[in-house]
């Protein structure tokens, strides 16, 4: 089992490397902080169409009534990462870590979490007419959005270690051999 020091550790590699990728500056998080309430009627105007669209996905229909999820609850459970916490810190990243795991709990695939993201993206990149407010948002939704993907990369490698006993080098050369599969059936090799 692992111990909380480990956590810390990865959670701290998570954000190094969402850091590394995607730098949110301080001018930035200010002004997301400053236009909050911006976002949060913005959030309000797209978040009924969102759930709308994951309730026209089957699986995440049967996701979201399976968690005895209402519409309301779905969109409050995707502000509280999206919108609430403007940090973008070390709290952040517990916070979307935390949130992340439940996804996983649930079975909830990464893929999904990134369309999510997509819409939210091409949403508020849409209404937000500041260029600067609109460039700092997104860049924290992406931010958002590598920090939950990591997290799920992480469970998946942590996941395959423990049950299966797999090294990670071993897991990567299973992964290639099905990458070059599909790459044959891409091309028409494999029938």
């Amino acid at each position: 089992m692992m111990k909380r020091e480990e956590i810390e550790m990865i959670a701290a590699e998570i954000k190094r490397n969402a850091d590394t990728f995607i730098s949110i500056t301080e001018e930035e998080r200010k002004l997301i902080q400053e236009n909050k309430k911006k976002i949060e009627e913005i959030y309000s105007q797209v978040a009924d169409e969102l759930v709308e669209i994951l309730l026209k996905i089957e699986r995440a229909r049967k996701i979201i009534e399976e968690a005895g999820l209402t519409k309301e609850r779905a969109k409050e459970l995707i502000k509280s990462v999206v919108v609430e916490d403007t940090g973008y810190n070390e709290d952040t990243v517990r916070k979307v870590f935390k949130a992340a795991l439940v996804h996983l709990k649930h079975n909830i695939p990464a893929c999904m979490i990134a369309q999510v993201f997509s819409k939210l993206e091409e949403s508020f990149a849409e209404k937000i007419e500041d260029r600067k407010l609109q460039l700092a948002y997104l860049k924290a939704l992406c931010w958002l959005e590598g920090v939950f993907i990591q997290v799920f990369c992480k469970v998946d490698e942590l996941a395959i270690e423990t049950s299966a006993g797999l090294s990670p080098k071993l897991v990567h050369r299973l992964k290639i051999a099905k990458i070059e599969e599909l790459e044959k059936l891409l091309k028409g090799e494999v029938k």
